[in-house]
Parts: C-alpha cells; sequence; structure tokens
C-alpha cells in the first residue's frame, strides 16, 4: 500500500488499486482517481486507485480536448488494468472521425495516456447503436465473420470467425474476448 499526499489530506492507494507492475517511489508525482470519499468515518476516508475505469476516462477527457469539448462522446470502456482496454467513441460531428481524432497525428494522443498508465495497451473502437456491428469492432483485431444476436434483452450473440482468426478473437489469456464482453 502507498501513502498518497493529495495537498490538505492523504489518502492510501491499496494494492488492489493500484496498476501491476508499477513502482512508486518517496516524491513521485502520479494521477490517481479519487472514487469514492466516506464521511461517515471520523478521519474523512477518501479512496483512490489508478485501476479504475474513471482514470481511464478522465485521462481521454484530459487529453483528447474534443471529448471535453462535448464534439466526442466516450460511450463504453472496459479495461484490466496494465495489460489492455477498450474505449468506445462515437463523434456528434459527422465531419470528424472518433477513433483518428482520439489516437491524434501518429498516435500521439493516445501515446500520452498509455505512458501514464505504464504502458497498457488501448484499442479506441468505434460505437454503434446496431449490436452486431458493435460486436464487430469490439473484437477487433480479429475480423469477424458473422454475428448472430440470439437474445438482445438478455445480450446473448454468437459470433463466427474464421479458423485463422480465432485466436486473435479470444486474445492472449482470453483478455480481447472478455474486454469485449465487458463493453
Amino acid at each position: 500500500n502507498c501513502l498518497v499526499n493529495l495537498g490538505r489530506t492523504e489518502a492510501m492507494l491499496f494494492y488492489r488499486d493500484q496498476i501491476p507492475g508499477e513502482n512508486y517511489l518517496p516524491n513521485d508525482t502520479i494521477r490517481v482517481y479519487i472514487a469514492d470519499v466516506d464521511l461517515e468515518n471520523r478521519r474523512n476516508m477518501i479512496s483512490i486507485s489508478r485501476s479504475h475505469i474513471g482514470l481511464l476516462k478522465a485521462l481521454f477527457e484530459m487529453e483528447i480536448p474534443e471529448i471535453g469539448d462535448g464534439i466526442i462522446d466516450v460511450m463504453a470502456v472496459s479495461r484490466e488494468a496494465g495489460v489492455r482496454a477498450k474505449v468506445a467513441v462515437r463523434t456528434n460531428n459527422p465531419s470528424i472521425g472518433a477513433v483518428g481524432t482520439c489516437v491524434g497525428q501518429m498516435g500521439g494522443r493516445i501515446q500520452a495516456i498509455i505512458k501514464e498508465l505504464g504502458s497498457e495497451k488501448i484499442d479506441v473502437l468505434e460505437w454503434s447503436e446496431d449490436p452486431k456491428v458493435f460486436i464487430s469492432h469490439a473484437l477487433k483485431p480479429a475480423v469477424v465473420s458473422h454475428v448472430v444476436v440470439t437474445d438482445e434483452e438478455e445480450k446473448k450473440a454468437t459470433i463466427v470467425v474464421a479458423e485463422d482468426q480465432l485466436s486473435l478473437a479470444i486474445g492472449r489469456k482470453g483478455v480481447n474476448v472478455r474486454l469485449a464482453v465487458a463493453l
């Protein structure tokens, strides 16, 4: 666990809320997400996290001005801290590409976020209201052959991929498919 100085108060960054593999030294400056403030306790307890989905959303808002301005919306985020994250975005302006804007020229915008999160891989994908299209976007980099929505209310679908695309769809240790399901 790490004790973090927040200025006029301190907070505890528990091991479970840290990004795996990160080491913190005294006087390091880190960005954290305030997950909860407990006012019931005698000393106001502030829960902070570096593995919370909200940190990723906040970093996107800070690094990409179009999100802060409301031109681009972050619709869904799924994350396995320290490993990989998927962020679904959509644009409110048809002349602007949401994914390209978030990635930036030569990946400049997304690289700043990746660096802050300790080289966590981030996939930015296009949001779609159509579940079939969205599922195929969520499973990228795999190429999805066919999507059959079996039960829309319970959010169940069957996805067909070519045999050579199966390992890409599942991902290393099942990360890609878990993140796609979470989206």
